[in-house]
Parts: structure tokens; C-alpha cells; sequence
């Protein structure tokens, strides 16, 4: 098409050098006056045809190409959602049938025809893995969350791969394809059993991360381990912290009714001076809702720090 647009630039260009030189007859003093106007009407005929042409010809081509993405990226979600649909099997599946390494190798033949090179690069090391583990015929609870970790990286590819550039462009500058990335393997962890320090503050919006990020540099400096539960994490079985997405609450929970005297006392007295803004403060069954905007890192490692050395002396464990 470019090269046939071309050839048309030539020739209109060819075409009004010619008409110059043969209309220029039309136009000499010896001339009759309705000469040249007749020379005239005919070299802009010529001319408005050649222009046409060539506007014709770029709107069809810029139509043709427009088609031929909507086509492909319909081909790809196609291939991309069987691809799903087809890897579900194989990964449920706690033996290995011959069938399930020639679906492996199809799929592959089929990803080549329209997937993007990270795309390629991403299913190739998923079935780098599922080779690797299938070896014995079976696949174990662990290799299973292995390969789900690399489908979920896979499907990250994918979404980058089937958004446009503009769609692709906006969602980089204010998420992130890291970002996102960690979120999607973030949802594989949880299912799988318990979460982590990355999985935590991957759930985190920007200002929850730095947050947290401080919190547990605070504990760690401490000696205070925290433990981790399906998406948040607890401290001495008083403090609960969630991330701010995908759980019902978001912030740090306080279990005063599990407290005992003077340590409920103390919790609430150092919440009172603490805590930014009483009234955003929500309880239920026991437990005080702090939001993690109104309770400076600080002040909620002075926190722990009390309620870890009483429970620590309730215990018999050695405070600091």
C-alpha cells in the first residue's frame, strides 16, 4: 500500500509537469483569451483527479489497517481465552496424562500465530516449569502454586498485550505494570494459604505502603514478629493490620475487649492523645477501627511496644 501510494505521488507529479508543458501552448500571446481558460479548467481536473486518487487511496489504506487490528485483536482474545481455559485442567490435575504435554505444545503453535513476544516469553517459562515438574507423572500442592505464580504472570502479559496503546500508556503513569503485576500474584498467594510482607503492601495503595513499609522496619528494629494471616497480619493476637484493598476492612483493628485490665486502660488513654480524630473512630464487638491516616507510625509502634511487653509479661516471656 505505501509503495502504490507512492507511485501515485509520482505520477500526479509527473502528470502536473507534463500538463505544464503542454498547456503552456494555451498560454502564449498568440493564444485566443478562451484558450487558456479551457487549458486551465483542464489542467485542475487533471490535477483534483490525480489528489483524489491519492486520498482515496490513504483512507482505504488507513480502513484496511484498522480492519486488519480489530481482526487481530479478536484472534488473540480468542487464543488468549482458550488458553485459560485450556491451562485450568492441567494445573487441577494431580497426574500427568500424555495428552496434557501435546496440549502444552498446541497451545504454544498457537500463541505464535498472534501473541506478543512477552507474551511468548512468559508461556514459554510456564511451560519451561510444568515440564520440569511433571517429570514424575504428578504435580504437588507446591509445584501447583508454582505454576500458578507463572500463569499469573502470564495473564499479566496478556492484559498489557491486549490493551491499546493509549489504555496501556495512562494505566503505566498512574498504576504501574509492576504494580499490577503484584496485585494479580497477590490473589495467587492469598488462595494459596498465608500472605507475606510483598503480598501485604502490594495490596496497598500508595499511601498504606509507605506506611506499613515504616511499620514493619519499626517492628523488625524491635524484635516484634509479626504474624501473617490470609491478607493481614496480626500482633500478639490484639493488633490486626489489613491492606487497603481486597478485604472488608482496610487499617489497624484493636481487640480492647480481649484486653485485659490496666492494659485496656492504657490502650484507650494512649488512643485518646494519639489519634487525630476521635470521631472517625469506629467500634464493633469489641474492637476500635483506627484508620491509618489518623495514628502516626510512631505513635502505633509506642502502641505495640505496650501491649507487647504486657502481654509478654502475662506470658512469663522476658520484656525488653
Amino acid at each position: 500500500m505505501k509503495r502504490q501510494t507512492l507511485y501515485l505521488f509520482v505520477l500526479g507529479i509527473a502528470l502536473a509537469f507534463a500538463s505544464y508543458l503542454f498547456f503552456s501552448l494555451f498560454f502564449g500571446e498568440d493564444a485566443p483569451p478562451y484558450a487558456s481558460e479551457i487549458a486551465a479548467a483542464l489542467m485542475g481536473s487533471l490535477i483534483t483527479v490525480v489528489i483524489t486518487m491519492i486520498l482515496l487511496n490513504r483512507q482505504s489504506e488507513a480502513e484496511l489497517l484498522k480492519e486488519r487490528n480489530v481482526k487481530m485483536l479478536e484472534a488473540r482474545l480468542d487464543v488468549y481465552t482458550e488458553l485459560i481455559k485450556s491451562l485450568g485442567p492441567l494445573i487441577g490435575n494431580r497426574k500427568l496424562e500424555v495428552s496434557d504435554q501435546l496440549t502444552i505444545q498446541l497451545l504454544n503453535q498457537r500463541l505464535s500465530f498472534v501473541a506478543g513476544p512477552e507474551v511468548l516469553q512468559a508461556f514459554n517459562r510456564f511451560a519451561e516449569y510444568y515440564g520440569a515438574v511433571t517429570v514424575d507423572g504428578k504435580i504437588t500442592d507446591s509445584e501447583r502454586r508454582g505454576l500458578l505464580q507463572l500463569l499469573g504472570e502470564l495473564a499479566v502479559k496478556i492484559r498489557y498485550d491486549l490493551a491499546s496503546e493509549e489504555d496501556r500508556r495512562r494505566e503505566l503513569e498512574s498504576f504501574g505494570e509492576e504494580r499490577m503485576r503484584e496485585l494479580v500474584l497477590s490473589n495467587i498467594t492469598i488462595l494459596g494459604g498465608k500472605t507475606n510482607e510483598d503480598v501485604f503492601l502490594a495490596m496497598c495503595d500508595e499511601f498504606d505502603r509507605t506506611y506499613f513499609e515504616e511499620l514493619f522496619a519499626c517492628l523488625e528494629a524491635d524484635g516484634i514478629t509479626p504474624k501473617m494471616g490470609q491478607k493481614g497480619f496480626s500482633i500478639d493476637r490484639l493488633i490486626h493490620c489489613f491492606p487497603t484493598h481486597g478485604t472488608r476492612y482496610s487499617g489497624i483493628r484493636l481487640l480492647v475487649g480481649k484486653m485485659e485490665e490496666p492494659l485496656r486502660e492504657v490502650v484507650e488513654a494512649y488512643l485518646e492523645g494519639a489519634v487525630a480524630a476521635r470521631q472517625k473512630l469506629r467500634r464493633t464487638g469489641g474492637s476500635v477501627f483506627v484508620p491509618t491516616a489518623e495514628l502516626a507510625v510512631a505513635d502505633l509502634c509506642g502502641l505495640i511496644e505496650r501491649i507487647h511487653e504486657a502481654v509478654g509479661a502475662e506470658d512469663g516471656r522476658p520484656t525488653s
